[in-house]
């Protein structure tokens, strides 16, 4: 896979020292992005010095750029760049002097920039087949807002590459990061990326130096879940990635329930090592797995997946992070009553340690038959109604619902009279740190944990499944510290 610079100065010179800088770095080729130039240069001679393909682009503000003239003045320019230094014009498919007898023998890009419409693996890989037969290689950029449109740009290009033909295919945004990331695993030849953070040229784009590290074969792994607003796992992984010298990168996807089958095959498609699994989706996301490991059949609920090879195991890191917070906190559970507010995943892993340590548990949800049905699965587990929770008295008290993380109502998950002194309230939410029930805790004279070190202790955990390698503790910490000072 090349890797294409865009420059976007704003003037001449700064774009020549920009070029030998992206030269110097390794770039494959550069694109001069002249739409940024504050007024368009007449000679392009001083171009000439570099030996790497270079691409002249005027790109028009309808299709995301900057240029505001008129199309013979487009036409114009871009002939006399080429002729003077550069190897390819980049031109938009509905340019309506693209086939103008000025062009002949000029090698084009020609570029779909689609931003009002979701991309559609038959419409994508048909504005491919249309961009080929107008010029010589093929550009198609949609912007990616779901898990949905990812996975229909990877599908696309897979379909596409059976041409054996040259071609870039983008998702612009955050979300299609990974598109540019992985590009070569589509089938795509070509990818864009800036010259160093802050040179973006287009939302999404990712610095040079940071491909050059990556290369072809890098370690790719993410999260889903929905909503993912909350989430510092990227941070944490990707430290770690650094810390311990792995190429590798770790996205943050989100997917509605409706696009779980999108992620498995994305996972398949990209040749992903795993991905993490979070709110809604650790339970339901077992029916797509190959197998399940013996933490996630002890737990019920799945929160990490690992990809050995197209086989799909889904794996429980959530246990072993809740053994370690509860052994960090010097909480011995044996015969302790404790309460578990929440019948979803995180609930699962807690009654699993809870069970084995042979504590009195008590489970509670507003749904209280899902409460009961998740009690009969373990031992020395029963539920509880939510209206009668003021009446008990608790050693511990878990929260293992989302109400009071970020992007959830910031309310109490409990009757404030369950918070009783003396007692320990972990929260597994870890954004924010201090939420509504930690603070009542704290005002109570109770003892207050947050989710961090189950957090971290999972992601520890789930890290070395997918890479062999345990990062140490203090790099994720430092990197969960940063992201939520």
């Amino acid at each position: 896979m090349q890797h294409c610079v865009s420059i976007i100065e704003t003037g001449l010179e700064g774009a020549i020292e920009a070029s030998r800088k992206a030269v110097s770095k390794g770039a494959d080729l550069i694109e001069i992005r002249f739409d940024h130039f504050t007024q368009l240069p007449k000679d392009f001679s001083g171009f000439k010095e570099f030996q790497i393909p270079k691409i002249a682009t005027l790109r028009s503000v309808a299709h995301g750029g900057k240029f505001n003239g008129k199309d013979e003045q487009k036409l114009k320019f871009l002939v006399k760049a080429y002729h003077g230094a550069f190897d390819f014009v980049d031109l938009e498919d509905d340019f309506p002097l693209l086939h103008h007898r000025d062009l002949d023998g000029i090698r084009i890009i020609v570029s779909s920039h689609v931003f009002d419409t979701s991309p559609r693996l038959m419409m994508v890989v048909d504005r491919l087949v249309a961009n080929g037969s107008k010029g010589d290689t093929p550009k198609v950029v949609y912007k990616t807002e779901t898990l949905t449109d990812v996975s229909s740009l990877v599908s696309a290009g897979k379909m596409f590459s059976l041409a054996e033909r040259k071609f870039a295919l983008i998702g612009t945004g955050t979300m299609g990061s990974i598109t540019r990331v992985c590009a070569n695993r589509f089938g795509a030849s070509l990818t864009y990326v800036s010259l160093e953070p802050g040179k973006e040229a287009a939302p999404g784009q990712i610095d040079l130096a940071t491909m050059k590290w990556l290369g072809n074969r890098a370690i790719i792994t993410g999260i889903t879940g929905h909503p993912l607003e909350h989430t510092v796992s990227p941070a944490m992984h990707n430290a770690a990635f650094r810390a311990l010298h792995i190429p590798g990168m770790y996205f943050k996807l989100p997917a509605a329930p409706v696009e779980l089958d999108s992620v498995t095959e994305l996972i398949i498609d990209l040749d992903m090592r795993g991905m993490n699994v979070t709110i809604p989706h650790k339970e339901s996301v077992i029916s797509l797995m190959d197998r399940i490991d013996k933490d996630g059949l002890k737990v019920g609920a799945v929160n990490t997946i690992v990809n050995d090879k197209g086989t799909l195991i889904g794996c429980n890191t959530d246990l072993f992070g809740v053994a370690k917070t509860f052994e960090l906190a010097n909480f011995e559970a044996k015969d302790k009553d404790i309460l578990i507010i929440g019948a979803g995943g995180a609930s699962r892993a807690v009654c699993a340690y809870l069970s084995e340590a042979k504590a009195k548990v008590k489970i509670t949800n507003r749904t209280n038959t899902k409460a009961s049905s998740l009690a009969d699965k373990f031992d020395n587990v029963t539920a509880v109604e939510f209206e009668s929770l003021a009446k008990g008295r608790y050693d511990a008290v878990v929260n293992c619902t989302p109400i009071g993380m970020k992007g959830f109502p910031n309310e109490l998950p409990l009757p404030v009279e369950v918070i009783q002194k003396g007692m320990l309230v972990l929260d597994t939410i870890y954004n924010p740190q201090m939420t509504k029930l930690l603070e009542l805790a704290k005002e109570k004279g109770a003892t207050p944990i947050s989710g961090k070190d189950m957090l971290i202790y999972q992601a520890l955990k789930a890290f070395e499944l997918w890479t062999g390698k345990a990062p140490a503790y203090e790099v994720m910490e430092q990197a969960f510290r940063e992201e939520l000072p």
